[in-house]
Parts: C-alpha cells; sequence; structure tokens
C-alpha cells in the first residue's frame, strides 16, 4: 500500500494542542510525519485545502444490531455509515440476539468488522451471561478474543453486590464497566422526562432520579472496589455533580454524552414523534445546557452517539409502543458542528477532543486519538463550508429514525481514513 499524504489542510490534534495549516503523510498503516509543503514521493495524495484534517472519531457506544436483528443494521452497513461519519473507530453494544457474552461472540463480532473492511469495530462484551443481570460472565476470556469494556447496555444491573462483583472482576481483567445507568423501579413505564412536556401531554414520565440515583450508587461502588466505571449516555445535572464528585475524590469514573442530549430537548416530544422516543429520555433546555459545561469542563470525557437503528414500521407505531432509540452515527459530527461550533457554544477543538484523544482516553486506546507520529493512521478529513441535508439520497445505516433528518448543515466529510487507507471519500 503506497503511502497517502494529506496536504494543505488545517491540522486540529487536541492531544498536541495543535492547529496548523500544514500537510500529513501516512505510511504502513501509521503516522510518519507532519510538515510544511511535504514532497508527494510517490505517494497517494489527498487534497486538503480548505478542510480539518483531524484524528479518526472514536465512538464508544453504537448498536450495530448484528447477530439477530440484521433487518436493523448489520456490522457491515453500521460500519459503512460510520465511515460516512468520519468515525474510525465503534465500539458496539452486546444487547444483540444472542448477547455477545462469550469468545465466540466476540470474536465474531470482529470477524464481521474484518470482512467488512472499514472502521475498526470494536467488541463491548455483556457484564452479564444473556445481560440477565444475575451471573457474570468470563471477563479474561472476553479481553483475550478481543472485547474492550464490558456492559449490560440497555439493563441496568439493578444488584448493588453484583454491581461490586462485576467493577472487581472487570478491573482484574484490565477491562472498564460502561455503565446503563438507570433505576427501573424509579423510571417504570415512563415515556419522557417528568416534568411540564409529561403534565401537559398526559405522557408517563421518567424522573431524572431514576438515572442519577444509580450514577451516585455506581460511582462509589468504583471507589470501594477501584473499577473503572463509565457512565453511558449522562442526562441530568444531578448524575454530572456525581461524576464531578467522584473524579474529585480521584476516583476511576468518566462519562460519555449523546448529541441528541446535547442539541434536542423534551420540547420536541409535544409533537408526540416517535423519533424522539430515546433511553434515557430528552430533559429540558436547561440540563443541556449543563450537559455542555460539563463538556467544556471536562468531567464528560466524550461524546457518544449511542446509535440505535430501528426499522421504519417499529417507529411508525405509536409513541406509547414504538422502540426506543435514534440512528445517527453518519450525521453526528455536522449536527455537532452546526448546533455547537457554528452557533459559537463550543470551540471546533473542544468538539473534536470530544470525538477522538476524550473517548480514547476513556478505553485507553493509546495508538490512536492523535497524529502523533507513530500513531495509527486513521484520519478524518472535514469541509467544514460544505453543507448538506441530513437523509437526503439516503442512509448508509439500514434505518432512517434519524431526528436530523431533512435539516441543512454545515460540516461535510471528505474523506475518512483507517490505517492510512481512505475507506469513505478522498
Amino acid at each position: 500500500m503506497a503511502d497517502l499524504l494529506i496536504k494543505g489542510g488545517r491540522v486540529i490534534d487536541p492531544v498536541q494542542g495543535l492547529d496548523k495549516v500544514m500537510d500529513l503523510r501516512l505510511g504502513k498503516g501509521r503516522v510518519v510525519e507532519m510538515g510544511e509543503r511535504l514532497a508527494a514521493g510517490g505517494a497517494d495524495v489527498i487534497d486538503a485545502a480548505g478542510c480539518i484534517v483531524a484524528p479518526g472519531f472514536i465512538d464508544l457506544h453504537a448498536h450495530f444490531r448484528q447477530p439477530g436483528h440484521e433487518d436493523e443494521e448489520t456490522i457491515a452497513s453500521g460500519a459503512a455509515a460510520a465511515v460516512k461519519g468520519g468515525y474510525t473507530t465503534v465500539c458496539v453494544m452486546a444487547n444483540t440476539d444472542p448477547a455477545i457474552d462469550n469468545e465466540a461472540g466476540v470474536e465474531f463480532v470482529r470477524k464481521m468488522a474484518d470482512a467488512a473492511g472499514l472502521c475498526d469495530v470494536l467488541p463491548v462484551a455483556a457484564a452479564t451471561l444473556g445481560r440477565g443481570g444475575e451471573q457474570i460472565t468470563e471477563m479474561h476470556r472476553l479481553r483475550k478474543h478481543g472485547a474492550v469494556a464490558v456492559s449490560d447496555d440497555g439493563a441496568p444491573v439493578r444488584n448493588a453486590a453484583l454491581m461490586r462483583t462485576i467493577l472487581s472482576y472487570a478491573a482484574d481483567a484490565g477491562l472498564p464497566v460502561l455503565d446503563h445507568a438507570e433505576d427501573p423501579e424509579l423510571a417504570g413505564d415512563g415515556i419522557m422526562n417528568e416534568g411540564e412536556v409529561s403534565d401537559i401531554t398526559g405522557i408517563p414520565g421518567v424522573p431524572q432520579e431514576a438515572e442519577s440515583v444509580m450514577v451516585e450508587r455506581d460511582a462509589a461502588l468504583a471507589g470501594l472496589t477501584g473499577g473503572r466505571l463509565h457512565v453511558q449516555h449522562i442526562s441530568t445535572g444531578a448524575s454530572v455533580d456525581a461524576v464531578r464528585r467522584a473524579r474529585g475524590k480521584g476516583w476511576n469514573v468518566t462519562a460519555e454524552v449523546t448529541p441528541h442530549h446535547l442539541l434536542l430537548d423534551e420540547r420536541k416530544l409535544e409533537t408526540f414523534d416517535p423519533v424522539y422516543k430515546v433511553n434515557p429520555p430528552l430533559r429540558p433546555a436547561a440540563v443541556r445546557a449543563l450537559l455542555l459545561e460539563a463538556l467544556k469542563e471536562g468531567v464528560i470525557s466524550a461524546i457518544a452517539t449511542d446509535h440505535a437503528p430501528h426499522r421504519d414500521e417499529e417507529k411508525e407505531l405509536d409513541l406509547l409502543e414504538a422502540p426506543n432509540g435514534m440512528a445517527s452515527i453518519e450525521c453526528a459530527f455536522s449536527v455537532l458542528y452546526t448546533g455547537l461550533v457554528e452557533e459559537g457554544r463550543l470551540g471546533i477543538g473542544e468538539l473534536l477532543a470530544a470525538l477522538t484523544s476524550g473517548p480514547a482516553g476513556v478505553l485507553g486506546l493509546e495508538d490512536r486519538g492523535s497524529l502523533a507520529a507513530g500513531k495509527r493512521g486513521d484520519v478524518t478529513v472535514i469541509d467544514p463550508a460544505g453543507t448538506w441535508v441530513v437523509g437526503e439520497g439516503g442512509y448508509a445505516s439500514r434505518s432512517s429514525n434519524c431526528p436530523y433528518a431533512g435539516m441543512r448543515v454545515k460540516g461535510v466529510v471528505k474523506a475518512t481514513v483507517v490505517r492510512g487507507r481512505v475507506v469513505y471519500g478522498g
């Protein structure tokens, strides 16, 4: 494979504190050098003039549905959607059918990703067998066969003693625990955030405490065990406070926030449109502001899509019956760039850090998240002035339950490069 020279782009690498127009050379799947007016020397060339050149995006939280729900997404179609969105590494959750709770399941994900030949798809294995919340999985074996974390995502671990054991065993295996923090008894049959909009519509609500009390519990257990706890799709101010306090005590606790919890709020449910139904639910606008401030502060380490594709006929059910989830991986950067950076609410460096070095740090992926020499040749090239309409011309994903459909956004992914090979655009 020939070297790849990305010429004349605005190279932004938050890890190195770098923001400068220069050239970037990749060779043998790694970053070789950066500099001004580098000679091509037989390398393939991408003209990045006017573009941003960033480390490849890393998604800590996505659902590619395979095995079991290939009508909604496959590893191949999910990977195609990911690289369209600039993602070079995606962590996929274990709530498949069957759950990814053994070595064969982990190896299956790896093999399907290799066959697709697009982005790096990293399996997150179940923390308990069948995600049933009763018996922990063989975490050492799971890691040996390629799992990068454990999680019963989509289902909370109800039993505090079991969660303590999970954190201890995972720490011994060198794996973080990705935490779906939800008290199901408090959440009950709620559909949306409990508050003004649920009162007006009469739709059952979920109190914010259904999340925050579990974040408090699990953060305390991380402190007790020394385990690595990562709070998924954080969505309340009290949850943020719990993470902040835990980090202040030196506990190994991190958190992620989704694009939809940063950009959308509970008033979207006034339309009764199931495309806005998600778990945890969209919160009030004031909470969106708190989450953004926590991201800027560093209490929240990463933005993760929680890409959750569903068939059209499922999302066309009424609000009470439709499943939770939004598909957004192929437009996540653009909607965040448009809604946050272009509006002056977040710097481009801050956004890129939350998509690259932040998630790399959560999982300890030391070979990516930066464009320093020797790192993996994973690069995303973005035309910040380019515009497009989300969903126009269809989706790379097999599903179209995207809450941003029809929205004109800025920030077009011009090229996605994985290990020095162009897998999208060019």
